[in-house]
């Protein structure tokens, strides 16, 4: 898993080099992306933690959690389709 998430991070970041906005000034577009990538992670396992919680008491609503989890990867995907190409 390891080899192929390294090779998925080295076509990822190939790919997104390709379509920055300001090919002069790379540094603060990555800096941007980097960002948006990595402020997302400390919250998500409180989030998770609020949602195994909600409505049982043994805290295992992993139900819940999981439809919680689908609907933000959906609020995701739509949220990118106005993008119709780069500038």
């Amino acid at each position: 898993m390891g080899f192929a998430y390294g090779i998925y991070m080295a076509v990822d970041q190939a790919l997104v080099i390709d379509v920055l906005p300001n090919a002069d000034r790379p540094g603060k577009d990555l800096g941007v992306i980097n960002i948006a990538n990595a402020l997302p992670q400390p919250f998500a396992p409180a989030l998770g933690g609020l949602f195994l919680g909600i409505g049982v008491p043994d805290s295992s609503n992993y139900t819940l959690m999981l439809w919680a989890s689908g609907i933000v990867c959906v609020l995701g995907a739509l949220v990118v389709l106005p993008i119709k190409r780069v500038r």
